[in-house]
């Protein structure tokens, strides 16, 4: 069975909350719990165990998830452990990846070694450039990231000349970087003429431009003239491209607003994504990541009661649907009630919901799908801050040491 990764419009929302990047500017990291390094630990062993041939492209795939992971949440030192055990180009993305987390984070005693890091980096993109199954979306997104550290450091000429080499689907790795040191008026300008234009379909330059609306009123949020355009933007331009990245942003614009602490911010754009949402007919798998998502924000504006409502719809959506998902997306599907549950303070609930995802991760009979799965619950459970129960904890490592043959 196929253990590809569910559509986009499930993973853009698993755990995006938790899963953002973090604000500019050097952040500080606290110490992390033991559980959550057994967690990373199990993850990556599970990664590992997809044989070298011919599953390396899932291995890398999932080892490179769970050292994101490393860095999101300031372990670095395992991180470095780590990154040498990815076989093929995404060694080199992870390496810029470190360097550029070093960067922005408080690990001074790493710092030093951040111009070794970004060498690694470079030697990999041109082994990868040289190699006979070259491609170059995989050089682009190492030298973009690349490039993106290269702007930290002050070095922009440096960066510019990678950028110019670099594939549409990698660009806007660097364009989101550029675009944080935009002025209020040259991004207004800039969001506006990408608003306009109608042929703004590809995924991924789609994707940049929703980024740089969240990244915007993150940024200018106190300005409510900036804020308001940016609502406006995010809610009447971009039309044409898919529903669920425009979700993406409104979702982090929400966010945003929470943590500034205007609900009435939050909840006009809550308000809009859920009259989008009832607008539209979808799939339950895509249907569910979006309803608990919006439930976990409405939690957070103090509307507990109808948030629960939600959490509970989402969970007899599944129920009566579940025999018309495959079952390779059903884990996927369920992790974003999980940890709007969690944030909704229900730790039993979310608990309860991981272990249902991991009950239905191994009803496909084949190991890639279950690996998959077993990094996604593992990652799910860190980046979230929810410590599973004795049992769960168990269920996953004993889960990992079972993956073998047939994959």
């Amino acid at each position: 069975m196929n253990g590809k990764s569910l559509l986009p419009l499930v993973w853009l929302f698993c755990g995006f909350c938790a899963c953002s990047s973090p604000p500019s500017g050097e952040i500080r990291k606290p110490s992390q719990p033991h559980w959550k390094k057994e967690l990373l630990a199990t993850a990556f062993q599970a990664a590992t165990s997809f044989p070298l041939d011919p599953h390396i492209k899932n291995r890398s795939r999932d080892q490179e998830k769970v050292v994101d992971v490393c860095l999101k949440t300031g372990l670095y030192d395992l991180a470095l452990h780590w990154i040498p055990k990815i076989k093929n180009w995404r060694q080199g993305s992870a390496y810029a990846d470190l360097a550029f987390f070093l960067l922005r984070g408080d690990a001074r005693d790493l710092r030093s070694k951040i111009p070794l890091f970004l060498h690694k980096a470079r030697k990999i993109a041109e082994e990868a450039r040289r190699s006979p199954n070259s491609q170059e979306w995989r050089v682009g997104r190492i030298l973009a990231k690349i490039a993106r550290a290269e702007l930290l450091l002050g070095r922009k000429e440096a960066a510019q000349g990678l950028a110019k080499s670099l594939p549409p689907s990698e660009a806007g790795i660097v364009q989101l970087a550029q675009a944080r040191n935009l002025k209020p008026e040259e991004l207004r300008k800039h969001l506006e003429s990408l608003g306009k234009n109608s042929s703004l379909e590809d995924f991924e330059e789609g994707r940049t431009a929703m980024a740089l609306l969240g990244e915007a009123y993150r940024r200018f949020f106190r300005d409510k003239g900036m804020r308001e355009f940016l609502e406006k933007q995010a809610q009447k331009s971009f039309h044409g491209l898919p529903l669920d990245l425009r979700l993406k942003a409104i979702f982090s614009m929400a966010d945003v607003a929470l943590r500034q602490g205007n609900k009435k911010a939050a909840h006009r754009l809550v308000q809009w994504a859920g009259q989008k949402i009832k607008g539209i007919h979808l799939l339950a798998e895509h249907q569910i990541p979006l309803l608990a998502r919006l439930a976990a924000l409405r939690g957070r504006m103090g509307e507990r009661e109808g948030a629960e409502q939600g959490l509970e719809l989402c969970l007899s959506l599944f129920r009566k649907s579940r025999k018309r998902i495959i079952n390779v997306f059903r884990a996927e599907v369920l992790l974003p009630v999980a940890e709007a549950y969690f944030q909704l303070g229900k730790h039993e609930q979310a608990v309860g919901v991981y272990e249902k995802a991991l009950q239905e991760a191994w009803v496909n009979p084949n190991s890639r799908p279950r690996a998959d799965d077993l990094v996604r619950i593992c990652c799910s459970l860190v980046l979230n801050g929810c410590k599973p129960s004795p049992r769960l904890g168990q269920n996953l490592k004993a889960a990992q040491k079972g993956l073998g043959d047939p994959w």
